[in-house]
């Protein structure tokens, strides 16, 4: 009986050991921070606290001016001397961009987000129900780099290092972060290599337009306030 009991207890603290192990080499191999320049995540937090707005009311489109149709909206087309590219097929939720020679000057897509989501960033979204840009901006800002140990899950080390890579991708790329009110809704996210998006959203779906060249932002709200939903 004592016996039993001596290598019960000698497999409890072997099973203990190892478990404390692996979680001892997660925390080692534990990357917290994956931004090279805290100031980046200052700022990122600065431009969501102060909520910018612009408002943008419609315009109507001169007698010179032409409508581009594209999927279920129309907007002023400002490329009629350029090229038109479109990408993707029938079955796809096609992306156009405007060129002038091999130059983007604008691509618009719709239901895309502003940035590139991680497989793994995704999973946590879905778990989380969100959708929205701003607010999985607000999530990232909230759940960035979090204080882990020994005594912290598995899961955790792998929610929280996506959380990070994430961030890395976002934040130290914006700028600038405005939220549009008026008679549209969406938001314009200035970035720090000369590309504007601007996502503006009608009932379920959203649409990406990406200015490139670091077009100005008073002709960027001036196009934006042509557009028409069917």
């Amino acid at each position: 009986m004592k016996k039993g009991l001596i290598i019960t207890a000698i497999v409890l603290v072997v099973l203990i050991l190892i478990y404390f192990g692996v979680k001892g080499v997660f925390l080692y191999n534990y990357n917290g921070t994956l931004i090279e320049d805290d100031t980046y995540l200052v700022n990122f937090k600065k431009e969501l606290a102060k909520n910018e707005t612009v408002s943008i009311t419609h315009t109507d489109l001169t007698s010179e001016e032409t409508y581009y149709d594209y999927e279920d909206i129309s907007f002023r087309n400002d490329y009629l001397n350029g090229t038109t590219e479109i990408i993707g097929n029938e079955d796809e939720t096609k992306i156009v961009n405007f060129k002038a020679g091999e130059d983007i000057l604008l691509s618009v897509q719709k239901n895309a987000g502003a940035f590139e989501l991680t497989t793994e960033f995704e999973e946590i979204l879905d778990e989380e129900n969100i959708s929205n840009d701003i607010e999985i901006m607000k999530y990232i800002v909230n759940n960035y780099n979090k204080n882990l140990n020994i005594f912290s899950s598995i899961k955790s080390f792998e929610k929280s290092r996506a959380i990070n890579i994430q961030a890395a991708i976002w934040m130290n790329s914006a700028e600038s972060i405005t939220k549009i009110v008026g008679d549209y809704e969406g938001y314009i996210i200035s970035m720090n290599n000369d590309v504007t998006y601007a996502v503006i959203t009608h009932a379920a779906d959203n649409y990406v337009f990406t200015f490139y060249n670091n077009y100005p932002f008073a002709e960027l709200t001036d196009f934006l306030s042509t557009i028409v939903f069917a």
